[in-house]
């Protein structure tokens, strides 16, 4: 299942706006945990859909941690994404940024030495995650 919600792409006063945008996505995003969490999984019995389901919330752009003159923010190409899945523990922050939050932090050693997380270890992490038939890392209840 997927879902698309609009209208983010604001450049100016996004303080009047912005919230209210992030909001309505939140708002839609706990319901759909909670009609996960309310659903029994069709062919796992005794298990609700919830405890197989992996959501991943992100944009294809970020904005810049500058104000720009017309009071918004402008397209950046760092970004962030939001996981709710049983195979990942909450409250986890994964990468960092420097204190300007201008750049991304190396994250550690990888097998082409150190750098920043990318996209395609953020996905490959993802279909370990959603191939993992292990059980879940921790109950969210």
């Amino acid at each position: 299942m997927s879902f698309a919600v609009g209208g983010f792409d604001t450049h100016g006063a996004n303080h009047r706006g912005h919230a209210l945008l992030l909001q309505d996505l939140f708002d839609m995003i706990a319901t759909l945990i909670k009609t996960l969490d309310r659903t029994p999984h069709p062919v796992r019995a005794g298990t609700m859909l919830s405890e197989s389901t992996h959501v991943v919330v992100l944009s294809e752009f970020c904005r810049t941690p500058q104000i720009n003159p017309a009071g918004g923010r402008d397209h950046y190409p760092n970004n962030s994404a939001l996981v709710i899945s049983p195979k990942f523990r909450g409250g986890t922050s994964v990468g960092s940024t420097d204190p300007e939050q201008l750049l991304p932090r190396d994250a550690g050693r990888f097998a082409s030495g150190s750098r920043p997380l990318a996209p395609p270890d953020f996905a490959g992490h993802a279909a370990r995650c959603v191939l993992d038939r292990s059980p879940a890392v921790s109950a969210r209840r």
